[in-house]
């Protein structure tokens, strides 16, 4: 009887195959579930497939955003380096034209004090030959004023010697003119009287 069920089954087992395969207690049968199972896993493969496609994107993306974040700092930091070069170029030229304009700034003290020292000193030898020349000058004025009082006194001596000889002079001819009146006067009388002495008397 057991062998008997043994080879019942196995019968069955190939009619079975023939028309579709053994069905489970669902009612599905192999084949089906082989089908769904396929469908499955093609389902599973594709849904793979698309997520390993959006995961590979993805990280592409993200490593292109990383590339570009890498750029990006490159040329931050290269930008930084121009900046820190320009920079310090603009304070190396900046230093050297404060440098060359303090050069100039001295150079043109050094010159004007020079100039300066100069100017006082001419000022100095001005000065000093101006009060040379108003001392000479007061000098000379003095000398001026000296000879102009003894001109002054000198005509007014010779003024008096002067009018002294003219008076001693008047004072002479009016005593020669008296003198002379006398002898004239006397010479006529004594003329006058030989003329009489010398007449007949009547």
């Amino acid at each position: 009887v057991h062998g008997g069920k043994q080879m019942g089954g196995k019968k069955g087992g190939k009619k079975g195959g023939k028309k579709g395969g053994a069905k489970k207690g669902d009612g599905t049968s192999d084949k089906d579930m082989a089908e769904i199972l396929k469908v499955q896993k093609t389902s599973l493969e594709t849904k793979f497939i698309r997520e390993e496609d959006i995961a590979n994107k993805s990280k592409a993306s993200e490593n292109e955003i990383k590339q570009r974040v890498i750029e990006c700092r490159e040329i931050l930091e290269k930008e930084k380096r121009e900046k820190i070069e320009i920079a310090g170029e603009m304070a190396s030229q900046f230093k050297r034209i404060q440098e060359n304009l303090q050069k100039k700034t001295d150079t043109l003290n050094a010159r004007i004090a020079k100039h300066q020292d100069e100017i006082n000193e001419k000022t100095g030898k001005i000065d000093k030959l101006k009060k040379e020349k108003e001392a000479k000058l007061d000098k000379k004025k003095s000398k001026i004023d000296m000879l102009n009082k003894s001109i002054t006194k000198m005509s007014e001596e010779f003024l008096k010697m002067l009018q002294d000889t003219l008076k001693k002079m008047r004072e002479r001819i009016e005593c020669a003119n008296s003198e002379f009146d006398k002898t004239n006067e006397g010479n006529m009388r004594k003329k006058l009287e030989e003329l009489n002495i010398g007449k007949p008397q009547q």
